[in-house]
């Protein structure tokens, strides 16, 4: 819900996590990423790059971010996932 509801109960305002998803085919691959230490406003610097390449960000962290996996990525297939067809309103339900 919040960038910082994942360690709240910690009372730890360095911590960040996010997932990344990736499409391939009929395969939806789920990687839930962990940052230990998140820059504070004043640890990012201006990207001396951006000179001599304009697709690279304007912005980057000192020290660099260091994003690790939580868990190992999860792969959800499609076609295993249930048609749409097989989806319900209440009128449809049969009654108990």
């Amino acid at each position: 819900m919040n960038h910082n509801d994942a360690f709240s109960a910690m009372k730890l305002d360095s911590h960040r996590h996010f997932l990344r998803i990736r499409i391939e085919g009929d395969t939806l691959r789920v990687y839930s990423i962990k940052l230990d230490s998140v820059p504070t406003r004043d640890q990012w610097r201006e990207n001396e790059q951006r000179n001599t390449d304009p697709s690279v960000s304007v912005f980057v962290p000192q020290p660099p971010m260091m994003p690790r996996l939580i868990e190992p990525p999860i792969d959800i297939q499609a076609r295993l996932a249930p048609s749409t067809t097989a989806v319900r309103t209440p009128s449809e339900l049969p009654k108990p």
